[in-house]
């Protein structure tokens, strides 16, 4: 006969183990869609998917755009529209000194942009916001905003230097009332301090503070508008560079002094109060509270992080455990999520695919499934937690 004693320790066992397989999550295959070489699919609200190649772009199987002579470089949706609009960009097939950007909006195609390629430059950063389409050129610093409608309505230059370098960077980030922030870089001189400055962009670009960075590589908001920079900045003018780590209040006031760090991480993620630096063997946990008060979780073994989902009080990295160069450009081996669990402070492995893809895109979907696209797949999972 079981004492009252052993009774109660055998009750809390079983509310415990029952815990640990409550909270026990599970990545299921929801579908995989092959895809043919040099295709892209995007998934839009609906269950549409948006499809793109170099000759055209179709939604859901019904062609909406054929390119003719000239060749379809990238596809940018406006995930805020459930009717497919976005930005068809292509260059023509034999004069590429420039690109051509057009406006897919109410099934119709319109011209709102032609623009010069630089040699060793990279396509601009094209962004829908509530009611504008943003165009940045980081190399120049220099913002232009189009209306819902794809007409000019503005071009500015963050700073007086406007000197071409693609060492230049420009960060984005939103805050809980949807108001877009920039980071912008002066110049490409990395022995320069504050070299970086915040702007609020809600209607023009509008200088807010100058940051003691010489370059910015990430940028966050939290959902009670604290912002998280990191970057690095210069000692004694070397070019040598230390990551350092700047949050500010909702009035732009520096919390504490900058924190240096020992490295750079490969992202960072807000979960309430607390920003998530995420390396290759570990994570960093910062409180807003005090950013100086830290601790770390290791990981059983070194990822490569691509992007981050947030889901059920948990934390999920899309990672590959190696990335290399092969005989077709980067590879990527066996994708994996990791889960950092925020109520024990726990880390699992999910794997996801086992071999090496040359492609690898992630997709966010609303709730708890997302999409990855891999070579010749495009494979939907759902997060069961």
């Amino acid at each position: 006969m079981l004492t009252r004693n052993k009774s109660f320790h055998i009750i809390l066992l079983l509310l415990l183990f029952s815990s640990i397989i409550s909270s026990e999550t599970r990545i299921l295959e929801i579908s995989n869609i092959r895809i043919n070489p040099g295709e892209n699919k995007i998934p839009m609200d609906g269950d549409s998917f948006l499809t793109w190649n170099n000759n055209n772009v179709s939604v859901n199987g019904v062609n909406i755009f054929e390119s003719g002579n000239e060749n379809i470089v990238n596809v940018i949706i406006n995930p805020q529209k459930t009717k497919p609009e976005a930005v068809i960009i292509t260059e023509n097939s034999q004069n590429t000194l420039n690109y051509t950007f057009q406006l897919l909006k109410d099934d119709q195609i319109s011209f709102i942009h032609s623009l010069e390629k630089e040699y060793d430059g990279a396509l601009p950063k094209l962004l829908f916001t509530k009611n504008n389409l943003l165009m940045l050129l980081p190399e120049t610093q220099h913002v232009t905003i189009f209306d819902s409608n794809g007409s000019l309505s503005g071009e500015f230059d963050l700073f007086e230097e406007i000197s071409w370098s693609h060492e230049k960077k420009i960060l984005t980030a939103s805050d809980k009332n949807d108001y877009l922030f920039l980071l912008g870089m002066e110049s490409a001189n990395l022995t320069k301090n504050h070299n970086v400055s915040l702007f609020s962009l809600i209607e023009n670009p509008e200088l807010i503070i100058n940051l003691p960075l010489s370059m910015p590589y990430f940028f966050s908001i939290s959902s009670k508008n604290i912002y998280a920079i990191i970057g690095t900045n210069s000692k004694s003018n070397s070019i040598t560079q230390t990551p350092v780590l700047i949050l500010l209040d909702q009035n732009y006031k520096l919390l504490n002094q900058p924190v240096e760090l020992k490295k750079l991480p490969k992202n960072i993620s807000w979960f309430k109060d607390e920003l998530i630096l995420i390396y290759k063997d570990h994570l960093m946990i910062y409180s807003t509270d005090n950013q100086t008060s830290k601790y770390e979780i290791k990981f059983e073994q070194k990822i490569f992080p691509l992007d981050i989902i947030t889901y059920n009080k948990s934390i999920f990295v899309i990672s590959a455990l190696e990335i290399g160069i092969g005989k077709n450009g980067n590879f990527y081996q066996s994708m994996v999520l990791l889960e950092y669990d925020t109520d024990f402070n726990t880390i699992a492995f999910h794997p996801l695919l086992h071999g090496s893809f040359n492609r690898v895109k992630y997709f966010p979907n609303q709730g708890n499934t997302f999409y990855l696209q891999l070579d010749n797949h495009f494979i939907q999972y759902e997060i069961s937690k």
